[in-house]
């Protein structure tokens, strides 16, 4: 899976930042598969909320 960089060259990765890379590139992190329902029901969730201020 090519990774996007997400950060100017300049700055250095810290401990973090490398070991999710390195579990990442193991696959050790997996996609939700319900994501679209829950990404669908945060969205209305923050639309409720702004329409509220």
């Amino acid at each position: 899976m090519p990774r996007e960089n997400i950060r100017p060259q300049e700055e250095p990765l810290d401990e973090e930042e490398r070991q999710l890379i390195r579990e990442l590139e193991a696959g050790e992190w997996i996609s939700d598969p319900d994501f679209p329902a829950k990404k669908s029901h945060f969205e209305q969730v923050a639309r409720a909320t702004l329409a509220k201020q």
